[in-house]
C-alpha cells in the first residue's frame, strides 16, 4: 500500500480579503470578455500571477468567491477543472495557459480583472508551493529515502513525464537514438532529485532551509535542475554584494561547489534542464525550463560528461 504525501506550505496571502462574493450574475457584454480585456496576455507576468493563483490548492471553490470575489460558476468551474472526475490525484490537472481558463464557463472580463487584482496584490509571480505530490510506501519500518519516493506531479503541477516532455522540446540538439532510454533516465531522475530538493528548502527547520536563512539580506535563490550525474541539483545564490555563488548538497546542508564545474565566466558548466526559484516569505516557487543542449547526445554515449553542451 502506498500513501500520497501532499508537499504544501502556508502561502501568506496579503490583501483582497473578504466575505462578499461577486455576483452570480454576469452580464452579456461581460460573457463576452477575453483575458485581453482585462490586459493578461499570453507570456507575460500577469498570465504567470493568474495561472498560479487559479492553481492554488489551498483555495476551494468557496476561497474564490470569498477572497477573490468570483462568482459560483467561475469558482466552480475552476476546481471543476483542477480536480478531474476521480478522488484520487490520477486525473488531477493544472492550469498552464490563459486561454484554458478562458473556457472555464462563465468566465469574462469581470472574473480576470479579479484574477489580477487578487494575484497582483498576493505575491501570485510566486506560485504557493503546494502542487507537488509524492509517493510513498507505507510500513516501511524507517523513515522514507529519496530510492522508496515516487515523484506523481512536482512544484509546477506536472507529472515527470510532462517535465521530461517540456525538457526534450527544448533540447536544441537531435539525439542517437541508442541514446534515448539513457535520455529518459537521466531526465526522470533529475526531476525526481530536483522536486524532492525543492521540497525540502519548505520543511521547518529543514537544513536547506536553514541555509537560505543565514544568506546575505537580499540574496535571492534558486535551484538549479541538471543534465549532469555527478550533481543533479545545484543552488545558486544571488548575492547582493558578490554576486551568483554555487552550492551543492550535502547531509548537512549544502557547501560551496568546487571551482573546476565552473566555466570562466563564473556560471556552472553543466547543461541545466530545469530550475525553480525560492522564495521563503512568503512562500513561493517559481519553476522554469530553459533552452539546453548537449552535443554529445547526438552520438552513442552512455555518460554525460560534465560541462557538454
Amino acid at each position: 500500500m502506498r500513501r500520497f504525501v501532499v508537499v504544501a506550505a502556508a502561502l501568506v496571502v496579503f490583501g483582497c480579503g473578504g466575505v462578499d462574493s461577486a455576483e452570480d450574475d454576469a452580464s452579456d457584454e461581460d460573457l463576452i470578455s477575453s483575458p485581453g480585456a482585462a490586459g493578461i496576455k499570453p507570456g507575460t507576468i500577469e498570465e504567470t500571477s493568474v495561472l498560479n493563483l487559479v492553481n492554488d490548492r489551498s483555495l476551494d471553490a468557496s476561497g474564490y468567491r470569498s477572497r477573490v470575489l468570483l462568482s459560483s460558476a467561475v469558482a466552480n468551474g475552476i476546481v471543476r477543472f483542477r480536480d478531474g472526475a476521480l478522488p484520487s490525484p490520477d486525473d488531477d490537472r493544472v492550469f498552464t495557459r490563459i486561454a484554458e481558463v478562458d473556457a472555464v464557463p462563465s468566465t469574462g472580463k469581470a472574473a480576470f480583472a479579479a484574477l489580477l487584482k487578487y494575484a497582483k496584490s498576493g505575491g501570485y509571480d510566486f506560485a504557493p508551493p503546494n502542487l507537488a505530490i509524492l509517493s510513498v510506501p507505507d510500513n516501511l519500518g524507517r523513515p522514507p529515502t529519496t530510492d522508496d519516493v515516487t515523484v506523481v506531479r512536482g512544484f509546477d503541477g506536472r507529472s515527470p513525464a510532462d517535465a521530461e516532455m517540456v525538457v526534450r522540446k527544448n533540447l536544441g540538439n537531435t539525439i542517437h537514438p541508442q541514446n534515448e532510454r539513457f535520455v529518459s533516465d537521466t531526465l526522470q531522475r533529475a526531476h525526481k532529485a530536483f522536486t524532492i530538493g525543492v521540497g525540502n528548502f519548505f520543511a521547518a527547520g529543514s537544513p536547506p532551509q536553514r541555509f537560505l536563512q543565514a544568506q546575505t539580506a537580499g540574496a535571492t535563490f534558486t535551484l538549479l535542475g541538471t543534465a549532469s550525474a555527478i550533481h543533479t541539483t545545484v543552488l545558486r545564490v544571488q548575492d547582493p554584494y558578490v554576486g551568483a555563488l554555487y552550492f551543492k548538497r550535502t547531509a548537512s546542508g549544502y557547501e560551496s561547489i568546487d571551482a573546476s564545474y565552473l566555466a570562466a565566466d563564473g556560471t556552472l558548466r553543466y547543461p541545466v534542464i530545469m530550475s525553480c526559484a525560492i522564495r521563503l516569505n512568503p512562500q513561493g516557487v517559481r519553476i522554469e525550463y530553459p533552452k539546453w543542449s548537449a552535443k554529445l547526445l547526438e552520438q552513442q554515449t552512455t555518460v554525460v560528461v560534465e560541462g557538454g553542451g
